[in-house]
């Protein structure tokens, strides 16, 4: 080999140690060459990052098909979730998280160059069937909002008590309201003393229903052709508030874990929302409400046929969640893992509430499907629906 081929060799391998070093530091400094624009001039571009979580964890994640790695290139491992993808170049990516035996999560992320994207709130749910369940199982994890007495031992002692009542409500199981059209009385277990709260019997009052709720017992009250949502003090039964409430025979009512009251016309299917302390309405009337479920003391999402939307009490917002083809029979809502189920007729759905987005993922087909309801703890769904036979009873599924 002669000197000027031994002399180029060297210069070639520095020129080519040079630019992989210049190069190395820029991929570390969160740069990479983008092809895609070089016709505009734009060779280098500033990388971002995907941060995800998901619920199980280990579940393997990809980015425009093709299974991630955790620096974004060849260099990086395959990503599991919890996963930071580094080095990735500016532009949306179909994002797909999934594990066997659970139904995959699949949305659109934007990556921005020296950014960080987030989505650390993603639920995969089981892929099972459904199997038998006793009523009593799927009435205990329901959510209490009108202070019914459900609880079939309770119910039995208190009837040895009092008697047979088609309304019996409680706020903590030793003190219970129970009577008939037009008249309202007590029971209370600890001293085991039954009294008369309200009697309309006198002035030809009908009491539509009524809800304890600390302290208080709130009363729908119908007086000829005037209906008054009323709050008495339970102390001394005295009235503290009334409120007029538009004239319709049926109003049921509930309350949020926190201190908002709703009244629900079931004729009209409207929705009436009352501040607990002071019967102040808030907001207007919310019409077309088939089902609904609190997501905070102060925000919840209501079912209309065909559609469900999101309700901000505190700063006085609504926001459409999504629309469905079919008509809803049932929503629930987990409040500790944040996850949406909605029933049709025909299926079970969860929706995707991060960001919003709306998307809907079919957990199960079935038969008048409906009353759905959560155990939080067991992550375990149970609804009615019809059996093999065509036959109604009540099932499960584990939804994770």
């Amino acid at each position: 080999m002669n000197k000027t081929l031994r002399d180029g060799m060297f210069i070639f391998f520095v020129v080519l140690f040079c630019v992989i070093t210049f190069l190395l530091s820029l991929y570390a400094a969160g740069y990479r060459l983008d092809l895609g624009r070089a016709l505009k001039g734009q060779f280098l571009q500033k990388t971002g990052m995907l941060i995800l979580d998901s619920a199980p964890k280990g579940a393997s994640i990809y980015l425009d098909g093709n299974q991630a790695k955790t620096s974004g290139s060849i260099f990086g491992s395959y990503a599991v979730t919890p996963a930071k993808i580094k080095n990735l170049l500016p532009k949306e990516y179909d994002v797909i998280v999934k594990m066997d035996g659970y139904w995959p999560w699949e949305k659109k992320l934007t990556v921005y160059g020296g950014q960080s994207t987030y989505a650390e709130n993603i639920i995969l749910f089981k892929r099972c069937t459904p199997t038998d369940a006793a009523q009593t199982q799927a009435e205990s994890c329901a959510a209490n909002l009108d202070g019914s007495v459900k609880d079939a031992a309770i119910l039995q002692a208190l009837t040895s008590k009092i008697g047979q009542s088609a309304k019996i409500k409680t706020e903590d199981n030793s003190l219970f309201f129970f009577g008939t059209a037009d008249r309202i009385n007590s029971y209370n277990q600890r001293n085991d003393e039954t009294a008369t709260v309200l009697d309309g019997q006198a002035s030809g009052e009908k009491y539509l229903d009524y809800l304890p709720k600390g302290g208080k017992l709130l009363v729908v009250a119908k007086n000829g052709e005037r209906i008054e949502l009323r709050s008495y003090e339970l102390k001394n039964n005295s009235l503290v508030q009334k409120i007029n409430l538009p004239s319709a025979w049926n109003y049921q009512l509930s309350a949020s874990e926190g201190n908002i009251i709703a009244a629900y016309n079931p004729d009209s299917r409207s929705l009436l929302l009352f501040d607990g302390s002071s019967l102040q309405p808030l907001g207007a009337p919310i019409g077309n409400a088939s089902n609904w479920s609190w997501v905070s003391g102060t925000q919840l999402l209501v079912a209309g046929d065909f559609e469900i939307t999101s309700y901000d009490l505190a700063n006085n917002n609504r926001q459409l969640v999504t629309r469905v083809s079919e008509e809803i029979s049932g929503l629930v809502w987990n409040k500790k893992k944040k996850y949406l189920i909605y029933t049709t007729a025909k299926s079970i759905n969860s929706i995707d509430l991060y960001e919003w987005s709306g998307k809907i993922t079919k957990l199960l087909d079935g038969k008048n499907i409906s009353q759905p309801s959560l155990d939080e703890k067991t992550n375990t769904l149970y609804f009615q629906a019809a059996d093999a036979n065509g036959a109604l009873s009540w099932q499960k599924i584990e939804l994770q």
